[in-house]
């Protein structure tokens, strides 16, 4: 089978080798965001989930803006240059 079908061979391989290695990087990925995902998911402190009317809302606004922005800053610098 070797000599007659060598694309069927190496599919074959190609797909043991996906197989194999792509439960590795899925768990090696979600093993280096888990952390700057979840410091990004909570509330952070200082801020409260209720509605607040005039200049606290605005105030509150911008500290989640800000916040948030850092998270984006993180997760950025995180990321490989290329």
């Amino acid at each position: 089978m070797e000599a007659k079908y060598p694309a069927l061979l190496f599919k074959q391989q190609l797909d043991a080798f996906v197989q194999k290695i792509f439960p590795m990087i899925r768990d090696n990925v979600k093993k280096q965001i888990s952390p700057m995902v979840s410091n990004c998911i909570h509330t952070p402190k200082g801020l409260s989930a209720r509605p607040r009317a005039g200049a606290a809302a605005e105030q509150g606004a911008w500290a989640t803006l800000a916040y948030l922005s850092a998270c984006a800053r993180d997760a950025q610098s995180a990321l490989p240059h290329g």
